[in-house]
């Protein structure tokens, strides 16, 4: 429901709706409910006829209403209408709800993200007990993730190599299978516990590790702290590009101060150094950015602003509470990270990968993402070879 819905119930709400509309919906809504690909609908599989959920009493021409009600809305759930009926397209694909048994059932938001990472081509429903047998097989790392929730995972979105849930708490968790992005999310976590000194230009990760594999391909996963989003347009993005790109530029022109932090990169003893030379240069940089490219750098700040006021009430309270809001020296902060990738070898710095942490900082919330080479790609162009410094 909160899927479809693309919000957060919260329990006092479930329940406000639930004495309501519990005459109607019964166990129903303990099924193995989908969200249907392009179409504003939840369905369901029920004694060999189709539950539907909409916002509306008009359904799709493949359907045939057998009977509907009216779910009425509560705090924070709009009226929806469920209808029983027959489906008059036998093209359409009947999920087998004998699949989704109460063992298993906590976990059906997680079919359709691991049947678009294994680019299954079999039939559907030979499909389906794969990744059905596949969550019983890894059970155990499943019911360790879930004992990380807050409420059930609302899907965020889909990237390259995986689809990021919002868990509740200040918490995401992506399920992936990139190898190269899984590694150097576990060096990232290794630095955030056990190299502090290093690490506070990184987003936290809380929790990493590999579910298994579906036909020979891994399936990982991360629990990091939720940032919150930039703009998305076009304009921002070139923006944000252009502010990267800049940086990247000042960060590689002096090698030979790369080449010389990176050699001692991995001595324990060095890590309280390093980061204070980083910290200086970093500074430096900033400064030459700000007056160099003082335009980009106050546009990328106004538009960020903007964007949180038209995100909505959530994001005000934060920010009048001074969360969220880009503190002073943010550009420094987002030139030490971009140095730290350098160094520790990360040079995916696409200007979609960024958000906003609850301390006002820019944090990259993708380690790092492989359709690696050693190219610097920083969204729109390539600025140089990992192999250079």
């Amino acid at each position: 429901m909160e899927s479809y819905l693309h919000k957060t119930i919260t329990p006092e709400e479930w329940k406000n709706w639930l004495a309501v509309n519990g005459n109607l919906v019964g166990g129903k809504i303990d099924l193995f409910w989908s969200v249907a690909d392009g179409a504003d609908e939840m369905f369901a599989h029920f004694n060999d006829k189709w539950l539907i959920i909409d916002k509306t009493q008009n359904l799709r021409d493949v359907y045939e209403p057998l009977q509907q009600s009216l779910l009425k809305g509560t705090s924070g759930i709009p009226n929806l209408w469920i209808s029983v009926t027959n489906i008059t397209d036998q093209n359409d694909y009947i999920v087998d709800d004998s699949l989704i048994t109460a063992d298993i059932a906590h976990y059906a938001w997680v079919f359709e993200t691991l049947e678009e990472m294994t680019d299954y081509t079999g039939s559907p429903v030979a499909m389906e007990h794969q990744m059905a047998d596949f969550i019983r097989k890894n059970k155990a790392t499943f019911d360790k993730l879930r004992s990380n929730f807050k409420h059930e995972p609302v899907f965020l979105g889909t990237g390259a190599d995986g689809s990021a849930f919002d868990i509740g708490g200040e918490r995401v968790l992506k399920i992936f299978g990139d190898t190269h992005a899984y590694q150097k999310a576990k060096e990232a976590m290794n630095r955030l516990h056990t190299q502090p000194e290093l690490a506070k230009s990184e987003a936290m990760i809380y929790d990493i590790g590999k579910i298994g594999e579906i036909n020979g391909n891994p399936i990982y996963y991360y629990i990091m702290e939720k940032l919150d989003p930039m703009p998305k347009d076009y304009e921002f993005r070139s923006l944000m590009s252009g502010l990267i790109a800049k940086i990247s530029i000042a960060v590689l022109k002096d090698r030979e101060f790369l080449r010389r932090v990176k050699r001692q990169i991995n001595e324990p003893s060095k890590h309280a150094r390093i980061k204070s030379v980083v910290k200086k240069k970093s500074e430096q940089i900033a400064e030459q950015i700000e007056y160099e490219a003082a335009k980009i750098v106050h546009s990328v700040w106004d538009q960020i602003k903007k964007n949180q006021q038209q995100n909505g009430n959530d994001e005000l309270k934060k920010m009048q509470k001074g969360k969220g809001e880009l503190k002073e020296n943010w550009l420094t902060l987002f030139v030490e990270e971009i140095m730290m990738k350098y160094l520790t070898g990360r040079t995916d710095l696409h200007s979609g990968n960024i958000g906003i942490t609850g301390e006002g900082e820019l944090r990259y919330f993708d380690p790092s993402y492989s359709g690696h080479t050693s190219a610097i790609n920083v969204g729109g162009d390539i600025l140089g070879r990992e192999s250079s410094y």
